[in-house]
């Protein structure tokens, strides 16, 4: 059975070899060299120092209830999947220790996975909802998250309860401007600020990494992320969403130019989908699964090049099932070329592309003063200033922002009427992120 393995392995190079170096060796001279921090080509873009480079498997799961009911403003939304047992128990399916057991990395790791928390409007609006009623379904699972080391993101969709056809039907509808355009109670910049906002107030949640709702970005969300998030893997290369606007809205997106490099790039300022010289890093998913986008990865690590197969679903697919048809021969037959498999979560592996090593989490400190608060950092931070919200005595959010106040120290000038707290937060590149909070006198 090995021996079959490896030439059906080696088969497969060999035609790839032909079939798809032509491609690969395009998409690098349009994803030229990533710019680093410093604003210069780092080592992130440099070649593996072994003879060949390391895959690394990330199982990026978009936590999402089974339906959001388009035409309800108010929906009952199923939970069913984040439930203990049953056979739609899609979550606990994966937090068996026996079937993460069943898989290794070349380095004898286990299968980690990032679960991307969604957020929508909708869920404020749900029946006894909340906009952190999501991240508390998955949290059912927090002993098993650390556990297996897994990591929480963010996924968020962009939408609102509006009328885009002007039937005098409103419905749940994906947005696509991100410009502070206003719809029904707050603008587009607010809404989804608003879900953040939720997450780091009521749950000292921040993400390090992110994943679009149906993969949707533009620049100005692009521009909005890039103060906030490291790691972004909502790239669909080569692919475009309907161009049809029709109630409900949804599934408008746009990754036709984007770059098929497994390594990431930082995107342009005014062009998402171009390599550019922002601090963010922007990586593609792996779809579809399929043995041709297995060998353009081949090929890269065999030429001593890391990189990412990530691959998606949401917790009412069947993910162990999905996985299983898989994985087994996928790690299998990287090691039968010499390559080496790493399972990782998205912030990890993005970093380890990025070529940065993780030291110690940041640490943030919050004092009043006499003009307002004071934070403070004991080193640099992925954002150019921390993220802060404030919740007031009847619980409504808002983002409030800080200005520098001299190196790694910022202040908020001035305490919003009426508030009971503010919580900040900040990470860096290497996926760890931390969260303070001050109550005002």
């Amino acid at each position: 059975m090995r021996y079959a393995s490896v030439v059906w392995a080696i088969c497969l190079t060999s035609v790839l070899l032909l079939t798809l170096c032509p491609l690969i060796a395009g998409d690098d001279r349009q994803a030229s060299r990533p710019i680093g921090l410093s604003g210069t080509a780092g080592s992130a873009a440099a070649p593996s120092t072994d003879s060949a480079g390391i895959i690394y498997i990330v199982f990026a799961i978009d936590t999402e209830p089974a339906r959001i009911p388009p035409w309800e403003e108010n929906p009952v939304l199923d939970f069913t999947d984040f439930g203990p047992v049953g056979d739609n128990a899609r979550v606990a399916a994966v937090m068996d220790y026996g079937w993460r057991e069943s898989y290794r990395d070349s380095f004898g790791g286990l299968p980690r996975f990032t679960w991307f928390v969604f957020s929508h409007e909708a869920l404020f609006h749900a029946r006894s909802g909340s906009g952190t009623m999501v991240y508390d379904s998955l949290m059912k699972f927090a002993d098993d998250i650390g556990r297996f080391g897994d990591e929480i993101g963010w996924h968020y969709h962009h939408a609102d309860w509006i009328d885009i056809d002007r039937d005098g039907k409103k419905s749940w509808n994906q947005l696509t401007t991100f410009d502070g355009t206003a719809y029904t109670d707050r603008s587009d910049v607010q809404i989804a600020e608003r879900s953040l906002n939720a997450l780091l107030v009521e749950r000292r949640f921040f993400p390090t990494a992110f994943r679009g709702g149906w993969t949707w970005e533009n620049n100005e969300l692009s521009e909005w992320l890039e103060d906030i998030i490291p790691f972004d893997f909502s790239a669909y290369p080569r692919n475009a969403g309907s161009k049809v606007i029709r109630e409900p809205l949804r599934n408008v997106y746009d990754w036709s130019r984007a770059p098929i490099s497994c390594r990431g790039y930082h995107p342009d300022r005014f062009d998402y989908q171009k390599p550019g010289t922002m601090r963010r890093w922007i990586f593609r998913t792996i779809a579809p699964n399929t043995e041709r986008e297995w060998g353009r990865l081949f090929l890269r690590a065999s030429a001593g090049q890391d990189q990412i197969f990530c691959f998606t679903a949401h917790t009412y697919d069947d993910i162990r099932t999905d996985i299983d048809k898989f994985l087994g021969r996928l790690l299998h037959l990287p090691d039968s070329l010499g390559i080496k498999t790493r399972f990782s979560t998205a912030s990890e592996a993005a970093a380890a592309i990025a070529g940065i090593d993780g030291s110690s989490p940041p640490r943030i400190s919050m004092n009043l003063s006499e003009s307002g608060i004071v934070i403070r950092t004991e080193r640099p931070i992925f954002q150019r200033a921390p993220y802060c919200a404030a919740v007031d005595t009847v619980g409504n959010l808002s983002r409030i922002l800080p200005v520098s106040d001299g190196p790694n120290q910022w202040r908020i000038h001035g305490i919003p009427a009426g508030c009971r707290e503010v919580v900040c937060a900040v990470s860096d590149l290497s996926g760890d992120a931390a969260v303070a909070a001050i109550t005002p006198k």
